[in-house]
């Protein structure tokens, strides 16, 4: 049962890699039009390399949308990142309907320079 396991672990990893230039063009697109002028930001940090659905998950994917629907109230901007030493060629749990974008956070660290405002939340205890 192992050997079964590891062999569709290798099968997603490499997807992963086969679509990893798909993938950069895709979170630059949403990231393009969904995060410009941003000063405020909350950061979610999400498990990396988790291609199965689980309790944990499906509750983090919805309180990032629950915060991310309100942005009147704390005017910041959303996102979700890897843990800073964790990489992913992904951007997405594609085993369920969400609407989460998930970046590496040295892409997050390189892009928002000019910050006023961060928070970060690590909802791992979800997961346990």
């Amino acid at each position: 049962m192992s050997i079964k396991k590891d062999i569709k672990k290798v099968v997603y990893l490499l997807k992963n890699k086969i679509n990893a230039s798909k993938y950069k063009k895709a979170k630059e697109l949403y990231f393009n039009q969904n995060y410009t002028n941003t000063k405020r930001l909350i950061i979610f940090f999400v498990p990396s390399g988790s291609n199965r659905i689980s309790g944990g998950i499906l509750s983090i994917c919805s309180i990032y949308r629950i915060v991310k629907n309100l942005k009147q109230l704390h005017n910041s901007d959303v996102i979700a990142s890897y843990l800073p030493n964790k990489k992913d060629d992904d951007f997405k749990y594609r085993t369920f309907e969400n609407e989460m974008i998930i970046y590496n956070f040295h892409e997050i660290e390189a892009t928002f320079l000019n910050l006023e405002y961060l928070i970060h939340l690590n909802l791992f205890f979800l997961i346990l």
